[in-house]
């Protein structure tokens, strides 16, 4: 079985047990979901400006919840060894569980964008292609960094220390994603220069995820 015939098994694999028990989207929704109207609803007057930090926390505190749950079925039921003894590459697992995470976080982020145009008062008409480029790079950089760190949670590692050290990780793809969203909402330039650091971080991540992640798995 060729790499790509193994990254699709696995997502394939995947999409049919988060469809028989939906609680890690469910989850990451709700949690992305409930920051934004915290943050609406607890300021004073929910401004413009504040709409693209609340989306964005959200969706990472959504990609932590979902870290902490990426790997569980396969720690508890001893389903990650097995996959590791045979002839599945490591680097395939990485890849079809960012993918799959990639796929649920896309749609949530774009449910919460509806959810800040309405509260916080933003027009995102006409903001096109940029807008939905940018959700796509920012949540996968978020969908890769969960699944590089998931595999050592719900093991033996605390599952604590590991959200504690994604966190920090995250802090740039955060700010790069909110910058790029607020210039959308803004009359300033396209934020084309924050999209690229986007892509970068996530080319970045991918190199790294697929390098680091078999040690990581297999310690």
């Amino acid at each position: 079985m060729s790499f790509v015939s193994q990254i699709a098994w696995l997502v394939k694999r995947e999409l049919r047990a988060e469809s028989r028990q939906p609680r890690l989207i469910a989850t990451a929704f709700l949690l992305a979901l409930a920051t934004v109207l915290l943050l609406a609803f607890g300021a004073e007057k929910p401004s413009a400006d504040l709409a693209p930090t609340a989306l964005w926390v959200g969706m990472t505190l959504a990609a932590v919840v979902a870290a902490s749950d990426l790997y569980r079925s396969e720690h508890q039921e001893a389903t990650l060894d097995v996959l590791l003894a045979g002839p599945m590459k490591p680097a395939a697992l990485f890849v079809a569980k960012a993918a799959v995470l990639w796929f649920h976080l896309a749609l949530i982020a774009a449910v919460n964008l509806l959810a800040c145009a309405l509260l916080f008062d933003v027009s995102i008409v006409g903001s096109g292609w940029l807008l939905a480029a940018i959700l796509l790079a920012a949540t996968a950089g978020l969908s890769l960094l969960a699944s590089l760190l998931g595999a050592q949670m719900g093991g033996s590692t605390s599952d604590l220390v590991v959200a504690l050290a994604m966190m920090p990780l995250a802090v740039p793809q955060v700010i790069a994603a909110s910058r790029a969203t607020a210039a959308l909402f803004g009359p300033g330039p396209p934020p084309v220069t924050w999209l690229g650091f986007l892509l970068g971080f996530d080319l970045l991540l991918a190199v790294v995820g697929l390098w680091i992640f078999e040690p990581l798995v297999r310690k």
